[in-house]
């Protein structure tokens, strides 16, 4: 019996890892899967076909990406609802005077987890599905390490990632007091290294600083 019990827990790792790689790619093919799991080709590939059969995983051309299945589990576990209400209209505000993609975090286990996000152009950048995680070596996941440096207006100073973790993305974060000096939450910016973080994260602290006006 404990044997059994093992064996399914690693195949319930497995399945695990792999959509958390994919969650991460957003796209990618069986090699990648593979060699960013761990996994042995054959295994990545059964687990694979068996979560796309679920609805938990899709298949397109030969490559696969999260299927809708999660889309609809992520719903219901979705924290800080009353931030993101809170956030959408001075979201959509920011993105469009800057015309970057603006997002709110919250921490998740080592990561930090997308719970609502608006694009101010055509967002070629990064995804934007709630329940998408980023690493905490992202400006995301560094503004949720606490405690929190309080900057103008009671939120947290900002944080940085310029090209640190992907060419071509530049982000700045502002973390969220939770009321103990721990960030609850974060906003972010994703952009091009054209923009200037400096002048971006001010224009975002103060965002940051009208949401929780209006969250609190």
């Amino acid at each position: 019996m404990g044997g059994e019990q093992a064996g399914g827990r690693k195949v319930l790792e497995g399945a695990f890892a792999l959509v958390e790689a994919l969650s991460e790619d957003g796209e990618a093919g069986l090699t990648r899967l593979a060699e960013a799991t761990g996994l042995p080709k054959a295994t990545a590939y059964r687990l694979l076909e068996q979560l796309t059969g679920l609805g938990a995983v899709a298949k397109v051309r030969g490559r696969y990406r999260v299927g809708p299945r999660i889309g609809v589990w992520g719903q219901t576990w979705l924290p800080g609802q009353g931030l993101v209400r809170a956030a959408r209209g001075p979201m959509r505000a920011l993105a469009r005077a800057t015309a970057t993609t603006i997002g709110v975090v919250v921490p998740a286990g080592e990561r930090a987890v997308l719970i609502g996000g608006v694009a101010g152009r055509p967002n070629r950048l990064v995804r934007l599905d709630a329940g998408t995680a980023w690493s905490r070596a992202t400006a995301a996941g560094k503004a949720l390490v606490g405690p929190v440096v309080l900057g103008p207006g009671g939120v947290g100073a900002p944080v940085f990632d310029r090209e640190e973790n992907m060419r071509g993305i530049c982000c700045a974060a502002v973390p969220f007091d939770g009321g103990a000096e721990v960030p609850v939450a974060a906003l972010v910016a994703i952009t091009d290294p054209t923009v200037p973080l400096p002048q971006l994260a001010a224009a975002l602290a103060r965002t940051a600083t009208a949401i929780q006006g209006e969250w609190s």
